[in-house]
């Protein structure tokens, strides 16, 4: 999943921006819910999961 900024402008081609700090929360939370995550794309906003 990729991580954005909703309430931000779009850029030129419709794009919104990225919005790493959830991806950090998420990252964090992970040792005391058993899960593998993986930051990764632009910015560290793709979070990928694995278990």
């Amino acid at each position: 999943m990729e991580l954005i900024a909703p309430e931000s402008e779009p850029d030129p081609l419709g794009s919104l921006p990225a919005n790493p700090s959830p991806a950090r929360v998420v990252r964090a939370a992970r040792p005391e819910r058993g899960l593998i995550v993986e930051l990764g794309g632009r910015h560290d906003v793709v979070v990928r999961l694995q278990r």
